[in-house]
């Protein structure tokens, strides 16, 4: 999905935004094809088979969904803000990603002598490959098998978290922590008061506005 949105931006200067909300509906309905189809397992609900013991990752704390999942999610965010900003492909990777000013690439990359075509592509490239990765370690340490209705707002969430942490790695890590704690926190209050949940969304979008 992120080779073609980031292709059709790139030829025909579509917003990503744009191409990737509709690509939405095209995975959804291959990932309901494929649990009810080929990796059906449950007879009653659409979920893949379970994975093997030794492909889950280590639990740290029992009753807990702490795992090993969240020291690479630390680590890649590290590499992640160590690429972008200590190398030249991280540096080119960044002017062309600011290059493109709404719909339409700016001149800016093309003054550095970066094709920012060539650099919108290869960063949609490793941010899918970097939520790929996200999405397995969610089955490896937490869910450990895949069902239709798995977590499909979690991109809605990402993008949140991203502009929470000023669209930087070290940040949205940061981010992240507070979001997680904000949603858990959320919960437990509605379960043991007479408080909504929704006022987490609330606080949220008020933490988005400043």
């Amino acid at each position: 999905m992120d080779v073609t949105s980031s292709t059709i931006k790139s030829i025909c200067w579509v917003s990503e935004i744009i191409s990737t909300i509709i690509l939405n509906f095209v995975a959804v309905l291959f990932v309901s094809y494929m649990c009810n189809g080929p990796f059906r397992e449950a007879p009653i609900a659409p979920t893949t088979p379970r994975i093997l013991e030794t492909a889950e990752l280590t639990q740290y704390f029992p009753n807990s969904q702490f795992n090993t999942g969240f020291f690479i999610a630390v680590f890649v965010a590290f590499l992640t803000y160590f690429v972008l900003n200590k190398t030249t492909f991280g540096y080119e990777l960044r002017s062309g990603g600011d290059g493109l000013v709404g719909f339409y690439p700016s001149r800016y990359s093309t003054y550095l002598g970066i094709p920012s075509n060539r650099s919108a592509i290869t960063g949609m490239l490793i941010s899918g490959a970097i939520g790929g990765l996200a999405g397995g370690l969610e089955v490896l340490g937490n869910t450990r098998n895949f069902y239709q209705e798995m977590n499909f707002n979690q991109g809605f969430d990402g993008i949140l978290i991203a502009i929470i942490g000023k669209l930087e790695p070290l940040g949205g890590l940061i981010s992240s922590l507070f979001f997680a704690a904000f949603k858990n926190g959320g919960l437990f209050v509605d379960y043991k008061t007479e408080v909504s949940r929704e006022i987490v969304v609330i606080l949220i979008a008020i933490l988005i506005f400043l």
